[in-house]
């Protein structure tokens, strides 16, 4: 009975020890599961709207790190941001420089590809002479080149890269950067051929390149769109309705600036000029430049704020594509920077000017804008090693054909199929044109159509208009001759001492509506030039160029 006794006082006296051991045990495992908490809250990843993307220039002047193309590009990624806009070279040789980048789960891409071979440097020759063979030859092997790269090496990723080239083609297209200016015609047929090029060159690349999981567009970037507004002499007016570019970027400055309310009708307007984009549709203009200082002409951070969340609900409002905000480090004008007024305060995150090699802290525009835009974590993507392909030389010469609004586009304008080759000899030394034309009710244009017509040659009238849309010099009246084997009228135009350029070219024949060859005709001088084939409509009785009598 003492045994007993004795043992259940020992029991007892362990009970203290026991809850203090438990106490402690308890405590530890709060505090760690506390702190698995606070880690995973602090390392939580946000997503902005993929609309929404932001520019990085490259900027050396803050952090200071060895990459800072690299560097910026994941700072821009741990911000949310799955878009972005970069700056780099064409040459495949340089590929290395931005394939880490490109191997970033970014969705899109912005790829401002400037800087070309030596030969083909165009965008800053577009003041000069008329390009040659020879550069629109390099131009479009260089941009083949950089598309096949892109649709082989990241094929499978979901990825979309859209090369911007020419920044700000306004500027590009004048001697000096004043608005007050108005480009040469010389210099907008340039801008014509230069951009046309291009679209070209990516869209052969992106028929041959079997590929998925991947997209490839041309954006063409303008900025004056005020001016053109007005009726003035523009890229927007003069040269992105002459060509076929994917899509039209805007660097809005000429109207955040000034009037952020009327971005809409900015919007409309380029719209209205831009030829509609088969998988953008009649959207498929996007802003590649807006941004909103933090500097004493906009209310410093708090006016910085304010701009840029007018700016992003009315781009978002009418419809954008995408959105890029410029930048994400601010260049300065003392390299590192030492107080916040030496740099003109675009960023989305400010230098550090105690420690230059460290992140600085985040802008109020990021803050309080930005992160009222995020969105729900995007469906991971397959991991992609990409694996360098080789660059192919296309040996063909591209026929910049660029497509007038309300046509869509095609890349390249070549003979038509089962077409003979026109018989005529021209007068040497002259531009010639060859036609092929297929006559409502004759050959083969359509059922029940007449395929031993009467009248086996026709005379033809043919009209060629500029950039501007003025006829230049008279009509031009040829024959052209039914081929049994085709259906269809084939004859060649003697168009003289034609300067080569690009033109549209109009063509009627008796009791037949004038109708446009389709495309723009990029024509060589004292060569032959073969348009594309081209159908009349049948009916004007009184050749007055209206439908007479009911079509049958």
């Amino acid at each position: 009975m003492q045994f007993k006794q004795t043992l259940k006082k020992y029991y007892l006296s362990l009970i203290p020890l026991l809850l203090l051991m438990i106490g402690t045990v308890t405590a530890v495992y709060l505090s760690g599961q506390k702190t698995q908490t606070q880690q995973k809250a602090s390392s939580s990843q946000v997503y902005l709207d993929p609309r929404l993307g932001v520019t990085h220039a490259g900027d050396g002047s803050y952090p200071q790190v060895s990459d800072i193309k690299l560097y910026g590009a994941q700072d821009a990624l741990s911000l949310g941001f799955q878009s972005i806009e970069l700056y780099f070279p064409v040459n495949l040789s340089q590929k290395d420089m931005f394939q880490p980048i490109f191997s970033l789960p970014f969705k899109t891409f912005f790829v401002s590809a400037e800087e070309l071979n030596a030969d083909a440097a165009a965008e800053w020759k577009l003041l000069g002479p008329p390009f040659t063979t020879a550069q629109t030859q390099n131009l479009y092997t260089d941009y083949y080149n950089l598309t096949q790269y892109l649709l082989t090496t990241w094929n499978n990723t979901n990825k979309t890269f859209i090369i911007q080239s020419s920044n700000e083609m306004d500027w590009q297209i004048l001697p000096t950067a004043d608005p007050a200016l108005d480009p040469s015609d010389n210099a907008i047929q340039n801008a014509i051929t230069y951009w046309s090029t291009i679209q070209n060159a990516i869209n052969d690349a992106k028929k041959a390149t079997p590929a998925t999981g991947v997209k490839v567009y041309q954006g063409c970037e303008v900025n004056l769109v005020q001016k053109a507004m007005q009726g003035k002499k523009t890229a927007t007016n003069n040269v992105i309705p002459f060509t076929h570019c994917d899509l039209i970027g805007y660097s809005s400055w000429d109207t955040i600036n000034v009037n952020p309310a009327g971005l809409p009708q900015a919007l409309d307007y380029m719209a209205s000029k831009a030829p509609d984009n088969p998988d953008y549709g009649s959207k498929n203009v996007y802003m590649s430049e807006s941004g909103a200082p933090e500097s004493a002409s906009t209310g410093g951070a708090a006016g910085s704020v304010t701009l840029m969340r007018q700016v992003i609900n009315l781009g978002l409002g009418w419809g954008v594509p995408y959105l890029n905000y410029w930048e994400l480090y601010s260049g300065c004008s003392v390299t590192p920077p030492t107080t916040y007024a030496q740099c003109p305060g675009y960023w989305i995150r400010k230098p550090n000017l105690s420690n230059p090699s460290q992140k600085g802290p985040l802008a109020d525009v990021y803050n309080q804008v930005y992160l009222q835009y995020q969105v729900a974590a995007p469906t991971p993507t397959v991991t992609y090693t990409p694996t360098p392909s080789p660059t192919v030389t296309p040996t063909r010469i591209p026929s910049v054909t660029p497509t007038p609004t309300g046509i869509l586009p095609t890349s390249t304008q070549s003979e038509p199929t089962n077409t003979p080759v026109p018989t005529s000899i021209p007068v040497p030394g002259h531009t010639t044109l060859g036609l092929t034309l297929s006559l409502q009710g004759v050959g083969t244009a359509s059922s029940g159509a007449n395929t031993q017509p009467l009248h086996q040659q026709r005379q033809m009238s043919v009209q060629v208009f500029d950039t501007t849309n003025r006829q230049v010099g008279t009509d031009i009246t040829t024959t052209v001759t039914f081929d049994k084997s085709t259906g269809l009228f084939t004859g060649v135009v003697d168009a003289g001492t034609l300067s080569s350029r690009i033109y549209t070219v109009k063509v009627k024949t008796d009791r037949y509506l004038r109708k446009l060859v389709s495309g723009i005709q990029t024509i060589t001088k004292g060569q032959p030039n073969i348009m594309p084939q081209t159908t009349l409509t049948v009916g004007d009785i009184n050749n007055d160029n209206f439908l007479n009598i009911p079509r049958l």
